[in-house]
């Protein structure tokens, strides 16, 4: 076969670069949203660059490991990470092309690798910076499936598709079906041979390593029971009730007749799907995928023999969505991201069928109208990528497109009504939330952010019943226990206010809100030995927070530490030298400790930074008075029985 000349072979991926650009270029002008703010703001600012030092196991490292490579090219420039991804998708793209020509026909994998290029749902995967794990996942399976079967005899050739592998887990567990993937090919491929296992070995070895890592996260996404419910009752609260795994299987396929329909009809598309409210849809979409599946079984099955490629492409389709099926714990119960590894089987299944098509005789005014219709249909894909990709602008925009769209959206309502309330708007904010709390009236998020808004207004009582609500559909939700437990201590009720914060703290140990309240609460009802502790192990977690230092002196001082309260007090002056609150606890306890020339030190400090009519610059005044007139024999003894009254 005579290979394609050098300009041909550079025009086509030149192509697909162009058509992933014409895409998803426009989002070069995004900003960060949705998980980019906590995953890449918050954690890779500041000091930020733990991804090197310390190793998460709820984490991706891989991706972690590109986030720090962005931050250190462009700061906090959103544009240069954006850009990465763009990279990202293209080069999944080529790929695309790549293992089309292998298992069919480069005039296929072209049309694959350009529909992939542009197909609407990789939108969400493309636009959302921390949502680049599908596509690291999705080159490092292809490339491991590509370099596995250029030549699987031999060793070299399997470690490097091993290790490619492994880099594909650590990016996300969707990549987990490798080896599946190759000895299902080798099987439509008549290669299949028992006697060869042993070449499978490199393959499953990151997968136990990577089973061992996961070990304690992969535990709490299981169906173990927490507080009497389910997983698929916490994460799925319109389940209702119990929920049986038959009822988990129709959702499973549910999910998955979403997913074919969004393959053949990617309209509308959204940032957040929920489980459909009536049984009856929830069937009819399980009919679809069972639609489906039969009819990609079927291909496999028809076509093993005569075109491979398309068996291996169905196979492909039917085997990639495992690990996010639902028949396994996934936290979404449906999301567009969960469909771009699978994409690709489609796109190949469609560039097998133009390339057939094209190959049949027919008049030349009939090629040329399958040429105009496919480039029609590229074309329109583009610019429905381009146009879904401004509403990934900022969040308040993607927010908006998605409430529009799927107006029982939870988790959009949740952080819609967060921005209305930051901005005043408290009133839209309560609408908007009763609004979704209708078409979703078991969402824990929405009954939690409604019970902050009507905190931060004041509305203590009307606070506790969504707080209260919250808790009871998702048991074991710590920073929400610890709200319950603080409002009731603001309320008077210490007794329960206290039990809530221990069980907010036994649900989250690392709950410093949680902590640093049943420390106050402690102090309230004088245990301070008690609220010391409580108080210490919070300040350890946030030593620069003053109202924890100042909380915790406080204890000190009225446990007989004054010494304590001093090192603490020391500390946070060192930071922040003027704090008249710090400043006045300070020079409280070098007196309580008899130094009364360091605490004349920090009164002078303090009525020197402070306003003249204030409580504590009148209290400082006279105590620095009574300091004084004391004798200097006494060491100042009565003027600390003073202050101390």
């Amino acid at each position: 076969m005579r290979r394609p000349s050098l300009n041909r072979r550079f025009a086509l991926p030149l192509l697909v670069v162009a058509a992933v650009f014409a895409a998803h270029g426009v989002s070069l002008r995004n900003g960060f949203v949705y998980d980019d703010v906590d995953l890449v703001v918050h954690r890779t600012s500041g000091s930020g660059e733990p991804g090197l030092r310390t190793f998460d196991p709820d984490e991706r490292p891989v991706r972690r490991i590109t986030l720090i490579v962005d931050k250190a090219l462009w700061g906090m420039r959103p544009a240069g990470y954006h850009l990465t991804n763009v990279i990202l998708h293209a080069v999944c793209s080529l790929l695309v092309f790549l293992v089309g020509a292998r298992i069919s026909s480069r005039s296929a994998g072209a049309v694959g690798a350009l529909l992939f290029a542009v197909h609407p749902i990789a939108t969400e995967s493309v636009a959302c910076i921390t949502h680049r794990k599908e596509m690291l996942a999705a080159g490092f399976l292809m490339g491991g499936y590509l370099v596995f079967f250029r030549k699987p005899e031999r060793w070299a050739n399997r470690v490097g598709a091993a290790a490619l592998y492994a880099l594909g887990l650590f990016s996300k567990a969707s990549a987990g079906t490798l080896p599946l993937l190759a000895a299902v090919t080798e099987w439509i491929r008549g290669e299949w041979d028992l006697r060869r296992l042993m070449k499978y070995a490199p393959l499953l070895l990151p997968a136990v390593l990577f089973l061992a890592v996961k070990s304690s996260a992969l535990h709490d996404y299981s169906r173990s029971r927490v507080g009497g419910r389910s997983y698929y009752q916490r994460f799925n609260p319109e389940l209702g009730g119990e929920a049986s795994y038959d009822a988990v299987l129709v959702n499973a396929a549910a999910a998955q007749g979403m997913a074919f329909r969004y393959f053949l009809w990617p309209i509308p598309l959204c940032a957040e799907h929920t489980i459909p409210e009536s049984p009856a849809v929830r069937a009819a979409w399980a009919v679809t995928a069972l639609a489906g599946i039969t009819f990609l079984l079927f291909l496999v099955a028809r076509f093993r023999r005569r075109r491979p490629g398309a068996a291996i492409a169905a196979a492909w389709m039917l085997i990639t969505p495992l690990p996010t099926s639902n028949l396994v714990p996934v936290t979404f119960f449906f999301a567009e991201r969960y469909l771009y590894i699978p994409l690709a089987g489609f796109c190949w299944l469609v560039g097998i069928g133009v390339a057939a098509a094209a190959a049949l005789p027919m008049p030349e005014g009939t090629r040329r109208a399958g040429r105009f219709a496919l480039i029609l249909l590229l074309l329109a894909a583009t610019l429905l990528s381009a146009s879904r990709t401004v509403r990934w602008k900022d969040n308040e925009t993607l927010l908006a497109a998605t409430l529009e769209t799927n107006r029982g959206a939870p988790n959009a309502g949740y952080y819609m009504a967060g921005i209305l309330a930051e901005e005043g708007r408290r009133d839209e904010a309560v609408r908007l939330l009763r609004s979704v709390m209708k078409r979703c009236p078991e969402s824990p998020v929405i009954h939690a952010k409604m019970g902050s808004i009507f905190w931060d207004a004041g509305e203590l009582d009307s606070s506790l019943v969504h707080l209260e609500r919250a808790a009871l559909l998702r048991p074991g939700w710590g920073r929400v226990l610890g709200d319950i437990g603080t409002l009731y201590c603001r309320k008077g009720d210490f007794q329960t206010g206290v039990a809530k914060l221990k069980e907010a703290l036994a649900a989250k140990n690392d709950l410093t809100s949680a902590r640093y309240n049943l420390g106050l609460a402690y102090l309230r009802t004088g245990r301070e030995d008690e609220a010391r502790e409580e108080l210490r192990t919070a300040w350890n977690s946030k030593p620069d927070d003053p109202s924890i230092a100042q909380a915790l002196a406080e204890a000190s001082l009225l446990s007989g530490r004054p010494d304590a309260a001093a090192v603490v007090l020391d500390d946070l002056l060192r930071h922040s030298p003027d704090d008249n609150s710090a400043l006045w606890g300070a020079a409280r306890a070098r007196l309580a400790m008899g130094d009364t020339a360091a605490c004349q030190e920090r009164l002078g400090a303090m009525l020197s930074s402070s306003a003249p009519d204030t409580l504590l610059a009148r209290e400082a005044r006279k105590l620095l008075t009574a300091l004084r007139e004391a004798s200097p024999a006494s060491g100042g003894a009565g003027a600390e029985r003073e202050v101390m009254r």
